[in-house]
């Protein structure tokens, strides 16, 4: 398959995956489109997304090839303020404020929250790049993370963010995930897969 960069790059956990996830919860869908390679690749996983600023990303409801909900997923549901720039689609952040830089409320559901609406599937490939707010995510699912449901969870990291790092692999480590290799690899960011412990033969 004639892949480009960005396609290589998401396609790369499906070497560290053994068996097919039925089921993607792509957090943060933005811009990018791992949504589109993963499902080349796993042509019979559901998929649901979640994106606040659907406004923002120009032909994304018509591109997402599952169900999307227009929503940011927090420590708690209610409302919240995001901070963007204009025409800079890589830019959201709920953390990131400054000059120069445009807010919004949108709305914010936990992630066990987001379980529920989808119904609750199996063997979900979870995949979030939203900004620093990885931890909250986790930390939002607790009914979710302890089910097993999830077998995969591919984030985003920022490397001098140490602390953080510490408290997800902490928190994951209780739930029975292995953190199994880091890729796409920038001065400042990386992306890491963690693994369930059950799924063997995974790495």
């Amino acid at each position: 398959m004639n892949w480009n960069k960005q396609e290589v790059q998401e396609a790369f956990i499906s070497r560290c995956i053994q068996g097919a996830p039925t089921t993607l919860y792509n957090i943060g869908v933005g811009p990018k489109s791992e949504y589109l390679t993963l499902k080349t690749i796993y042509p019979e996983m559901a998929v649901f997304g979640c994106e606040p600023l659907v406004s923002q990303y120009k032909g994304l409801k018509k591109r997402f090839n599952g169900e999307l909900l227009e929503v940011a997923i927090g420590t708690k549901s209610g409302k919240s303020k995001i901070y963007f720039e204009e025409g800079k689609e890589l830019c959201a952040s709920m953390l990131k404020k400054g000059a120069g830089r445009q807010s919004k409320k949108i709305d914010v559901i936990t992630l066990d929250e987001f379980d529920e609406l989808c119904g609750k599937p199996e063997r979900i490939l979870l995949w979030a790049d939203i900004e620093g707010m990885e931890l909250s995510m986790l930390k939002s699912g607790p009914k979710l993370l302890a089910s097993g449901r999830v077998r995969w969870i591919n984030m985003e990291e920022h490397k001098a963010d140490t602390e953080t790092i510490e408290s997800i692999n902490a928190l994951l480590e209780k739930v029975a995930f292995e953190r199994t290799i880091e890729y796409n690899k920038h001065p400042g960011h990386q992306d890491v897969l963690y693994v369930h412990k059950d799924e063997t033969g995974s790495r």
